[in-house]
């Protein structure tokens, strides 16, 4: 496999920024070690090689100057080789209890066989039981001479506090596309294969950031596993220009040709979409002034992201990322595996997110009416209203039984848009219509303010315009009471002054009380 057959030997190998590998080799010259390292970071990041590398540097023979081990002394090469006896490393998965742990410390008392100091490397330390946690704690606290502990893991927030504070912490990135790039090409060079770049860069793009993933790829490419086509489906940059080109353009058929050619292709439609969310990420760094250039792409790929960062507004894009990685998440439990995806494209085509001229290509053979195109229209005419409606003229469009009749059809849909605005108008009541305006009786004043914004008007509306199937608006009135009917309302809900006990009527604490406060008995003659 490549990624041990070309996995670093010294810290001068490891791919450049590394700032903890540039930490631990000033350590090593200057001879200021600790006795517990805590590697952190993403799978395939190279906390293991440099666990291995630091082993190395620790029972050297002939180190460098700069504090990198020589690779051909005895343990350089015996620890290369897996055979160095003062060397122990652990799988936590599967070494996990307290009983591994308790052989560990007694291993611990004797001293290094050959070499200078005895290293153990646990690999996904989080995964120790709570006992063997702290049962490791006690090493750690009095730990041995010559004796030096490196503890990796991906899952840093799992490791208790009380391991953390005792281990000197350092943080492995994920690498930069540049970094496997480079990597990949010296390993086609070794290996004498071509590759384009273009080829290098998408392999980088799929390994989110791993060496190890990136350089299985690679193997898998030229020993003609993984076809260059297939990953250029996978990952193509060019391709999510264009699907959300066709999503912007609301070109339904299309969309679902596209997503099923990737289908028939074998593409992994789940790590498709979490690569498609990443690219639409990268349009939304575009949108809110991000770097451009932590993006990594060719000046070809900016200038188009810049573009289609231009033509999505920032309100859609979200509601476009919102409903793929719904999409995702249904995928792995579809029968149908596609399905998710395209119900994704019909959703953002139902929402019309995006209104353009001649937008759809359900509309050419009439199967499906514009949904787009008919909320410009709505929004032109309700303009027009405005301006050419005759105020005389209110004789309604619609009777009023056919508006009561389907109410709790209209609060049905905009509670799918809004459940606000559905409470809202669970609470209010039909009044009149008077031409295409429908008088809404609202309790409060606040009611009226929040149903008349522009916002939620223009929700209700469009909803009007699906149920009732003509433009409808809306005209909020608050329902007044008259102070006295609601003053008998409560009295009445109190009590009835006959009931009262007379000689609580005569009582004359309660007169003087009555005086103080200046009342009186409910209904009281």
């Amino acid at each position: 496999m490549y990624y041990t057959k070309y996995r670093p030997q010294k810290f001068s190998e490891i791919s450049k920024p590394n700032d903890s590998a540039i930490a631990l080799q000033n350590q090593i010259k200057s001879k200021k070690t600790v006795h517990a390292y805590m590697f952190v970071g993403p799978r395939g990041t190279g906390k293991t090689t440099t666990a291995r590398i630091l082993a190395k540097a620790l029972n050297c023979a002939n180190l460098s100057k700069d504090g990198d081990p020589c690779d051909k002394c005895d343990a350089c090469i015996a620890i290369k080789n897996g055979s160095y006896l003062d060397l122990i490393e652990s799988d936590a998965a599967s070494n996990r209890g307290i009983d591994d742990i308790r052989q560990l410390r007694e291993k611990i008392k004797l001293a290094p066989s050959k070499g200078k100091n005895k290293v153990y490397i646990i690999d996904e330390v989080h995964m120790l039981t709570t006992e063997a946690f702290n049962a490791l704690l006690k090493t750690l606290e009095e730990p041995p001479s010559k004796v030096s502990f490196i503890l990796c893991t991906t899952e840093f927030q799992k490791v208790p506090d009380t391991i953390k504070s005792r281990c000197q912490i350092f943080k492995f990135k994920r690498a930069t596309i540049s970094q496997l790039v480079e990597k990949l090409k010296n390993i086609c060079e070794k290996e004498k294969v071509e590759m384009e770049d273009d080829v290098l860069k998408q392999i980088a793009s799929a390994s989110y950031g791993g060496f190890r993933d990136a350089e299985t790829l690679l193997q898998q490419i030229i020993d003609g596993e993984i076809k260059i086509g297939l990953l250029t489906n996978l990952i193509s940059l060019k391709s999510f220009v264009n699907f959300v080109d066709l999503i912007m353009q609301s070109k339904v058929k299309e969309s679902f040709h596209f997503i099923g050619k990737l289908y028939e292709d074998g593409v992994d439609l789940y790590v498709w979409v979490g690569e498609f969310l990443k690219y639409l990420r990268n349009i939304m760094f575009v949108q809110t002034n991000s770097s451009i250039d932590e993006l990594e792409f060719s000046d070809e790929l900016i200038e188009l992201i810049k573009n289609q960062a231009k033509k999505i507004g920032i309100g859609n894009l979200i509601s476009v990322m919102e409903i793929f990685i719904e999409a995702q998440s249904c995928i792995k439990s579809s029968y149908i595996t596609q399905l998710p995806l395209e119900l994704a494209v019909m959703k953002i085509y139902n929402k019309g997110y995006f209104f353009k001229e001649n937008d759809s290509d359900l509309n050419n053979n009439g199967n499906f009416e514009k949904q787009t195109s008919r909320k410009e229209e709505f929004i032109e005419k309700k303009e027009k209203v405005k301006l050419d409606e005759n105020p005389k003229d209110n004789t309604p469009v619609l009777e009023l039984s056919i508006i009561i009749s389907k109410w709790n059809a209209v609060i049905k849909e905009v509670s799918s848009q809004n459940h606000g605005i559905s409470a809202l108008l669970k609470s209010s009541s039909v009044k009149n219509i008077e031409g295409k305006i429908i008088n809404l009786e609202v309790p409060f004043d606040f009611y009226k303010e929040r149903l008349e914004s522009t916002k939620n008007r223009d929700i209700v509306e469009k909803v009007f315009l699906d149920i009732y199937e003509k433009e409808i608006f809306i005209n909020c009135c608050v329902k007044r009471q008259e102070k006295k009917k609601n003053e008998e309302k409560t009295s009445g809900r109190l009590t009835d002054y006959n009931l009262i006990p007379s000689n609580i009527k005569n009582d004359k604490t309660t007169s003087e009380l009555l005086g103080m406060l200046d009342g009186n008995l409910p209904f009281s003659q």
